[in-house]
This record gives structure tokens, sequence and C-alpha cells, in this order.
């Protein structure tokens, strides 16, 4: 017998795999546990923002006490102020050029611009010093007749048009100030920050 017309047809059988069924896992928050992660984060976000703007605070004490420029501090507190801007123009401080107090601020000291804040004196003493929350420094200098209650007026300086359109479109914004109060009652005259 010949085995050359015998031909054996070997079909391998098809292996059936398993296929895996992936398992989607759903997570479903109810709202009252969506609403304790949004108040958590909050908090973490406001917390966060107070440990930064204590800090700044704390730098900015220390760099005008290591310039011998604030004496001793009686008091620091903070608050949420309404801040404007104000220029030397006389429509807004009555004073024209060649008025011997022309620029002269309330506390008898020339206004410098972007260091000289106009206060209410009944809110922030005279001669105290203000920092905000991105650790800018201003001296209370001045005061003004719309000046009342809790606003900060920040002079910016000569009543340019320009200097005037600056002031217009910062309106009135709401903005966290530290305020040192200090012994003296006014900031010595040679720190490197208030120079003249």
């Amino acid at each position: 017998m010949s085995n050359e017309n015998n031909e054996i047809n070997v079909t391998e059988q098809p292996k059936h795999h398993k296929k895996k069924k992936r398992k989607h896992i759903e997570i479903r928050l109810d709202i009252k546990t969506n609403i304790m992660l949004i108040v958590i984060t909050v908090l973490l976000i406001i917390i966060g923002t107070i440990w930064s703007i204590n800090s700044k605070m704390r730098q900015g004490i220390a760099m005008l006490q290591a310039e011998k420029a604030l004496p001793a501090v009686t008091n620091v507190w903070s608050g949420i102020f309404n801040v404007t801007m104000y220029t030397n123009h006389y429509t807004e401080c009555s004073k024209k050029k060649g008025h011997k107090y022309f620029g002269i601020t309330f506390s008898g000291r020339k206004a410098k611009p972007y260091k000289t804040v106009a206060v209410d004196p009944n809110i922030i003493p005279l001669g105290s010093v203000l920092i905000n929350e991105m650790g800018q420094i201003y001296i209370a200098e001045d005061t003004g007749n719309a000046v009342k209650g809790h606003i900060v007026d920040l002079y910016i300086g000569e009543g340019t048009p320009e200097n005037r359109r600056i002031s217009d479109k910062w309106g009135k914004r709401q903005m966290w100030f530290a305020v040192i109060e200090h012994k003296g009652g006014e900031v010595r005259k040679n720190s490197y920050y208030i120079k003249e």
C-alpha cells in the first residue's frame, strides 16, 4: 500500500478565547459628598491665601524694621477696603499749581506717587503703614473730603490726562490691606521705601 494517495487532513480545532470583560467602575457621589468636597477645596484655597498674605505682611514689617524706618509697632490689623486713585489735579485736590500747599499732603509731607494714600483718620491713623496682598507698601499721609470710612485713595501723581485716564479706568476696587500702627505717628523720611 502506498501512502501517497492517502491524505490526512488535520484541521485544528479553533481555540475559543474567552474575552475578558472589562469592568467599568463607576464612582457616583451623592450631592452631599459633592458639596462637602467643594467646601473643603474652597477652605483649602482660603487657608493658602491667608497664609501667603500673612507671610508677605510679616516680610513687609521686617523690611521696614530692618531699615529702621518703623518705630515700635503698637497695633496691627487688617481689612478689606475700597481702593480709589487720585492725582493732584485741582478738581481733585482743590489746589492749583502755584499754591503754596500744592502737592503737600494733610500730614505736611510731599505726596509720593504710588506710595502716599489718603485715608479716613477715624479708621486708619495718619502715619500708619499699609501693606496689600502683593506686599506693596503705602503710607497713610493724606485725607480727603470724599475719603470717609473704609476707603484707601492712592495718589498716582501729576494731574496729567494720562494719569486721570488711569484713575477713571481704575474706578473703585476692593483690596485687602494690613494696617500697621506705630508709635511716633510717622515713618521716617530716610526710609528706602518712602524716599522723597
